[in-house]
């Protein structure tokens, strides 16, 4: 391999993995945000981190290269964290609750 083809793959490698770590980021996030909604003390604070989750799984859902199962759990969640602002801000905690765990088992699911 000619040294400047080297270096070019180098620099798409390195692209790429950026990329990638940048994409997890998005996921992570998500999964932080899910995480405190699920371990929320009332309905309005598990709303609030709900809510917050929502635009990272989106980007991530938009970013990532899933495979088909993970793409279906980061929809899943998405789906779960709309539940759980729903339910939280109708004061329905308990719901509200399982909708944020389910959001979290889904996008756990999706990043293995």
């Amino acid at each position: 391999m000619k040294p400047i083809q080297l270096i070019a793959f180098i620099f798409t490698l390195s692209l790429f993995s950026i990329n990638v770590i940048a994409q997890n980021n998005q996921l992570d996030k998500a999964i932080s945000h899910a995480d405190e909604a699920f371990k929320a003390r009332d309905n309005k604070e598990l709303a609030v981190y709900a809510e917050k989750a929502q635009p990272f799984a989106l980007a991530a859902q938009k970013e990532m290269h899933f495979s088909h199962e993970g793409r279906n759990h980061i929809e899943a969640g998405i789906v779960s964290l709309g539940q759980a602002v729903e339910k939280g801000k109708l004061g329905a905690t308990d719901s509200a609750r399982h909708a944020a765990g389910e959001a979290l088992r889904h996008f756990k699911e999706a990043k293995e």
